[in-house]
């Protein structure tokens, strides 16, 4: 995912690594070397870093799930927050002739928001889903199969 920002915002969030970035920008050979810090462009980028298993452990996590964890809001957004992996990004405009990438641990305010907007949303299904009927969840499941199934690329399989 990624959210620009402007420079200044960046130069006050993280003054070390912008001057680092401006410090290699101005030793490359790059066109754009001499090129004033506002008309580059400057992003944060984040991804979420997911933990493997390996065959067995997922044919042992279907045959004896484990119960989920009741984790309050805060907690999950926290959660969420840790997972991620966050970059704050330096490009030129155009055709991108010049970038860097620096790794950044605060995550900014914007995010830990977008976040927590998500997360509240999918609380909020949770609890519609908690109060349907097993016979109203499986005809939304299968409604929702059925729209699946219609499409290029969907393959299901059916566990007993």
């Amino acid at each position: 995912m990624r959210r620009l920002v402007t420079y200044e915002e960046a130069l006050k969030r993280h003054p070390q690594r912008v001057a680092e970035a401006l410090a290699r920008l101005r030793k490359s050979k790059s066109k754009w070397r001499n090129a004033e810090p506002e008309t580059l462009m400057w992003a944060y980028s984040w991804c979420k870093q997911v933990k493997g298993m390996s065959f067995p452990e997922m044919l042992a996590s279907v045959k004896n799930p484990q119960p989920k964890k009741v984790l309050t809001e805060q907690q999950r957004v926290d959660e969420e927050i840790g997972a991620y992996i966050l970059g704050l990004d330096i490009e030129t405009p155009g055709a991108h002739y010049w970038s860097e990438k620096f790794s950044v641990v605060d995550m900014p305010p914007e995010i830990v928001d977008e976040v927590r907007a998500r997360i509240q949303a999918d609380m909020k299904e949770e609890a519609r889903l908690a109060t349907l009927t097993p016979e109203q969840r499986g005809a939304e499941v299968e409604g929702l199969l059925k729209q699946l199934r219609g499409k290029p690329g969907f393959f299901e399989v059916r566990i007993p």
